[in-house]
């Protein structure tokens, strides 16, 4: 289960030893809380493919993973940010938030056609819905003003990036059909 706690405290231990303080605490449980939020959101939809018998059913899990981490958050928080610390903190951010979320991540939803063996895909991580997050997480944490606003912007678009890279692998649970069945899921991570 996604948990803010979880990737806060990823994101302090991925900063570790370079970037210290109150502020980078205050950005960390910001974020850390924001991306636990707004995954669990209609803003982050997978869909996938059930293959198995005819039916339908609730599917579940087995595993979620993002790839990618600071890679993709960098560049994003580069566009709007910059210095050496924008990066410390972007790269601590993706590390972060990527090893929490491959850890702690499932998701669950709805197959329709088919039973059995199911693989999804995220196709949908909303980046405005992210940065209004962001930003307001900020603003109740004390960091206001425009570097406030900016570290929003990058930090949501390179975490959306993180997000779309995401995949899973699952089961669809239901009541069998008579003869073998592909199918579509679709789901939300929790």
């Amino acid at each position: 289960m996604i948990s803010g706690a979880a990737i806060t405290a990823a994101i302090l231990a991925a900063g570790s030893p370079g970037l210290r303080g109150p502020d980078w605490a205050r950005v960390a449980k910001a974020v850390g809380t924001g991306v636990a939020s707004w995954a669990k959101t209609p803003s982050v939809t997978l869909i996938g493919v059930v293959t198995g018998t005819v039916g339908g059913g609730t599917v579940m899990s087995t595993k979620f993973t993002v790839f990618g981490g600071s890679v993709l958050v960098v560049p994003a928080v580069s566009a709007v940010l910059q210095g050496p610390e924008a990066i410390r903190v972007a790269k601590a951010v993706g590390t972060g938030v990527a090893r929490a979320i491959n850890l702690t991540a499932q998701y669950r939803g709805t197959a329709t056609g088919a039973i059995g063996g199911e693989v999804s895909k995220v196709v949908l991580a909303v980046p405005p819905t992210l940065i209004a997050i962001l930003a307001a997480k900020f603003r109740a944490g004390g960091i206001r003003g425009l570097d406030g606003t900016l570290l929003a912007t990058g930090l949501g678009n390179g975490i959306s990036a993180l997000f779309m890279t995401g995949v899973g692998v699952g089961v669809a649970v239901g009541a069998p059909g008579p003869a073998p069945g592909i199918g579509v899921s679709r789901c939300k991570l929790f």
